[in-house]
């Protein structure tokens, strides 16, 4: 059996080299389907051996409109809880948003611990991961929200 703690060190290793970013938000909103696509660029800030910001910035398309966003994320690794932790950083380091501790799965797959709640909204994840490639799945699901975002890292 694979090592939990090994797995998460490699899936954490390859956070570091990612520079692009492709991603795509499914929604369904009053029965009807919108698909926006998006792509960024991707710079990685190391803060230490076990943590760094990811600084995206790119632009999202819709159906006859585009538009430009900047999306900050703080990557924690965990090596005594076996937990890989993400954090929205729209309010700067020191308000950072917790969103999900991730942990092992099965090889090459992690899931988010708990669902992450911003009512009345609630936000469950998980990652798989290849040889070259980071694939960040969260779903959002809500009274007036059913969407699938897709983040596709390299």
């Amino acid at each position: 059996m694979k090592d939990p703690k090994s797995d998460l060190r490699i899936f954490f290793e390859k956070l570091s080299h990612v520079t692009n970013l492709r991603c795509t938000a499914e929604s369904t909103i009053e029965g009807k389907k919108i698909l926006k696509v998006g792509q960024a660029s991707v710079q990685v800030q190391v803060l230490d051996a076990n943590s760094f910001i990811y600084n995206e910035k790119g632009t999202w398309i819709m159906p006859e409109l585009a538009t430009d966003f900047i999306n900050t994320l703080r990557w924690t690794f965990d090596k005594k809880n076996k937990k890989v932790r993400l954090e929205h950083l729209h309010r700067g380091k020191d308000e950072a948003v917790f969103l999900f501790d991730f942990t092992y799965d099965k090889p090459n797959h992690l899931i988010a611990l708990d669902a992450h709640l911003c009512p009345p909204d609630s936000y469950t994840a998980k990652i798989n991961y290849g040889a070259d490639y980071i694939e960040y799945q969260c779903r959002v699901l809500g009274p007036e929200k059913n969407e699938l975002l897709t983040y596709y890292y390299e």
